[in-house]
């Protein structure tokens, strides 16, 4: 058949809306049913992964440490370094935070801004940054795991199958949903609330960037105080009516599938 003119598509069209088609133009117009309606993500910058669990599963990385990945399906070629824990749980992990009270090197107490963009060395105390962190949920629904150590060396755990981060204009709105672990559930209760900076405790403390609300239930970004402060102002995470002051924290996540 010879290709269709402008008018006569034109009449197609027309013919099509009254219900019309003529027999001999019903092949040139393709069925509905075989036309792809799928997404095609980018292409990925260099054939890099989006993430550690990806490098893990496609790359087949069975140790710890400091990758890169492409985490922006709006900015494939963006690189990121995170560190990658490959041996908890499974692995798979890409490290968002990670604290120790024992060098002191890294300071939490940062602007707005700052949390955003992240901080740190991935490979000791750092914050990975939440315009990168809501990438990396971005891409799928994702879990997130907390491993902390209190000042007297008991070390638990708390998981939620949920976790996601909104983006800069949303001031980075938490979700944190089915919790699982030893630690008991904190996260939970500060879900929809917005990421804040330069946040002080009644006695003018700082309690450094988290989503803090009101009757907080953890705090990861504060200040190590030690055993003899509350937990209102220091690193802290509850469960009931108990508090554990904290002196090591690891914040990771990875796709829920």
């Amino acid at each position: 058949m010879a290709p269709l003119s402008t008018g006569k598509l034109i009449f197609v069209m027309i013919t099509t809306a009254s219900g019309m088609i003529p027999p001999e133009l019903e092949q040139a117009i393709p069925d509905e049913t075989s036309a792809c309606k799928c997404f095609v993500p980018p292409p990925r910058y260099g054939g890099g992964y989006r993430n550690c669990h990806e490098i893990q599963q496609q790359g087949k990385i069975t140790n710890d440490g400091v990758y890169t990945i492409y985490p922006y399906d709006s900015s494939p070629q963006r690189p990121l370094a995170v560190f990658c824990d490959m041996a908890t749980e499974g692995g798979g992990w890409t490290v968002i935070q990670r604290r120790e009270n024992m060098t002191g090197k890294e300071s939490f107490r940062r602007t707005f801004l700052e949390y955003g963009l992240g901080f740190g060395d991935p490979e000791q105390d750092h914050w990975l940054g939440l315009d990168h962190v809501h990438a990396l949920t971005n891409q799928g629904h994702s879990q997130i795991r907390i491993d902390m150590t209190d000042v007297h060396d008991d070390v638990f755990w708390a998981e939620y199958d949920f976790f996601y981060v909104g983006d800069r204009e949303r001031r980075y709105t938490l979700e944190a949903k089915y919790y699982r672990g030893d630690a008991g559930d904190s996260l939970s209760s500060h879900s929809e609330k917005d990421f804040q900076d330069n946040m002080y405790s009644d006695s003018y403390e700082s309690l450094g960037g988290w989503w803090h609300a009101r009757g907080k239930k953890c705090n990861l970004n504060g200040v190590f105080w030690g055993q003899s402060k509350d937990c209102d102002s220091g690193v802290f995470w509850s469960a009931g009516d108990s508090c554990r002051s904290l002196k090591a924290t690891s914040m990771k996540i990875r796709p829920n599938y």
